[in-house]
């Protein structure tokens, strides 16, 4: 279909001079106080565009429930070996061998359970497997722990190569080492808080109890997948970067990359046969604008005039703004916004620039 003829109208926003701009002042401080707004424009901005995306909050919830009472086998392994299995440090050496070595047999068996379980199931099945293992530990003979933890290793190896594989392929290019950094620190914050408590639930009802009470919450994480189970478009959207449909917007004056806030509103007329249809389409456009950088994203129904809608949102800069229709926009997000405007019009689009009023 035609894209739409797009009309932009701004207003400019009235910023005082910078230091590197002829005939600029420097501010006492000023060094100072560019380096602490980046730091809090950075930190207000990266988290909300990692937790915007449902498949990237599923899979650090899907992290955090098995970090957690995972941890207490290897927190707890010392004193197993030692208080239950009367193991001095070679036979403590040998359980945590049999665990180094089903990891690595992990990695050569994952092909394989890949081609055969979905990602989902391979994350209950290893929940249960390693709720076996720890078990075991506490309540069971040598003989069978040794092997029972080389099988332990297996599974806590698919568990992170399932959530690591799922995160690298579910993130935008731009956005994804912040995406693995998020990962990895849900997962070893989830293994030091759970070793923390693991060691105090023992001090007080013992190492075999503990393990029991780890053992039965990852049967439970192990069930949970059949309610919280990993997105059905996890690692399977299109990641690739595209250029934003609509034209370039013709401004009337050339902004500054730091030039903001700046208020997006793009204007839809929807018959009334695909209002449903087009609201339906907007709930996973609302996601995509948050992920490239937008914030306070709402629509809104014209009262006066029947099927017409304003979506508007607002990006903290004209750079971030830019950024968002070439280094940010996917082709997944391509796909979310050609099915809305199958269902709606595009009437104008404006960008209006926040405006400082000049100091008394």
């Amino acid at each position: 279909m035609d894209r739409p003829d797009v009309r932009v109208r701004t207003q400019r926003r009235v910023v005082p001079r910078r230091r590197d701009r002829p005939g600029a002042l420097a501010a006492p401080g000023a060094d100072r106080a560019d380096l602490d707004g980046a730091v809090r424009r950075l930190a207000r901005g990266r988290a909300p565009l990692l937790a915007s995306g449902p498949i990237v909050r599923r899979l650090l919830l899907r992290s955090l429930l098995f970090a957690l009472p995972a941890s207490a086998l290897w927190s707890l392994l010392p004193s197993a070996a030692g208080g239950l299995l009367g193991l001095g440090a070679t036979g403590y050496g040998l359980l945590l061998g049999m665990l180094g070595v089903g990891s690595i047999l992990g990695a050569v068996l994952m092909p394989f359970l890949t081609r055969h379980l979905s990602s989902s199931a391979t994350l209950g099945l290893s929940a249960a497997v390693f709720a076996v293992g720890t078990v075991s530990v506490a309540w069971w003979p040598l003989p069978v722990v040794v092997p029972v933890l080389l099988i332990t290793g297996i599974a806590w190896t698919a568990t992170l190569t399932t959530l690591n594989a799922a995160m690298q392929l579910s993130a935008a290019p731009w956005v994804r080492a912040r995406a693995i950094s998020a990962y990895l620190l849900v997962l070893l914050g989830g293994q030091g808080l759970g070793a923390f408590l693991w060691g105090a639930v023992s001090a007080m009802a013992g190492v075999a109890v503990t393990l029991a009470v780890a053992a039965g919450l990852l049967l439970l994480v192990a069930a949970s997948v059949l309610v919280l189970p990993l997105r059905p478009e996890t690692g399977r959207l299109d990641r690739s970067i595209q250029p934003y449909c609509a034209p370039e917007p013709r401004l009337v004056f050339d902004p500054e990359p730091d030039d903001g806030p700046v208020t997006v509103t793009i204007a839809y007329r929807v018959a009334p046969e695909r209002e449903q249809a087009f609201l339906a389409a907007m709930r996973p456009l609302r996601d995509s604008r948050r992920r490239t950088g937008a914030a306070g994203w709402m629509l809104e129904r014209a009262g006066e005039e029947t099927g017409s809608f304003q979506e508007v949102f607002r990006v903290r800069s004209w750079g971030e703004y830019t950024a968002s229709r070439t280094a940010r926009w996917t082709g997944s997000d391509a796909a979310v916004l050609d099915r809305v405007l199958e269902t709606a019009e595009v009437g104008s689009e404006s960008h209006a620039f926040a405006v400082r009023l000049p100091r008394r």
